[in-house]
């Protein structure tokens, strides 16, 4: 692939979870309890579309995400869920009942979990990373080097273009950089926070990551990114796509 040519990202909907965990060992239970809570909801979405096959029914779309991504950085945890849309979001939303998971780790927390739904989410991942996250997740040891991004602007104008830049730039960095960077997350347009961009990159390895910062094609994103940007925070972390 040239580099005039592009990987389009996909976009749909997504939920930014965060837990803290109160210490080491308390971090590997809280993300093994997520791990599962994704993989072991998966049997639950077949059946209901088994159920409901005579009657056309969606309801299944919205009981499992199509993309999972778990990032840690000491004992805080992140878990981004995507959906292809604000319904099937819904739907997952309204069947959840059954998944008491938060409960069940509430006790390995040091404060309560927020969650924050943010109706654009673009997603771009290598093909390799795809098919890496479909294996057994109990056999993975393979954990990716990466970061976990927010970055505030002055309005939620500012928020639609540096989402906008953020995309351009990878979605033009992404084919110059395989097999190196495994996939790139940009959640945007919170209610909470419609001038702010959530950014998380995964990266197989730290010199790959070192490759693209001193890369002439970041430093050419940096120069639409940086003018939008007033605060930001940036933290090295590891994880996976786990879906």
């Amino acid at each position: 692939m040239s580099s005039t040519e592009k990987k389009p990202m996909v976009q749909g909907v997504a939920v930014f979870h965060e837990f803290l965990a109160k210490g080491r060992a308390d971090t590997e239970l809280v993300t093994g309890a997520l791990e599962d809570r994704v993989h072991h909801l998966a049997p639950q979405a077949t059946s209901v579309e088994t159920a409901s096959s005579t009657t056309g029914s969606r309801a299944s779309d919205g009981f499992l995400p199509v993309r999972a991504t778990l990032v840690q950085c000491d004992n805080r945890i992140v878990l981004v869920e995507e959906w292809e849309s604000a319904h099937d979001y819904e739907l997952w939303y309204e069947a959840r009942e059954g998944c008491n998971t938060n409960q069940e780790i509430r006790h390995l927390l040091a404060a309560a979990p927020t969650t924050e739904y943010f109706p654009e989410a673009l997603h771009i991942r290598q093909d390799s990373a795809a098919n890496r996250s479909s294996k057994n997740h109990e056999e993975r040891t393979d954990n990716n080097i990466g970061i976990l991004v927010r970055q505030k602007t002055a309005s939620a104008e500012n928020g639609a273009k540096l989402r906008n830049a953020q995309r351009e730039a990878y979605e033009r960095q992404m084919p110059l950089e395989n097999p190196g960077c495994t996939c790139c997350i940009i959640l945007a347009n919170s209610k909470q926070d419609p001038s702010q961009v959530r950014i998380i990159e995964l990266w197989k390895s730290m010199q790959d990551f070192h490759v693209h910062e001193t890369s002439d094609w970041h430093a050419t994103g940096e120069e639409k990114v940086v003018p939008l940007v007033v605060d930001m925070d940036c933290d090295f972390v590891t994880g996976n796509i786990i879906l």
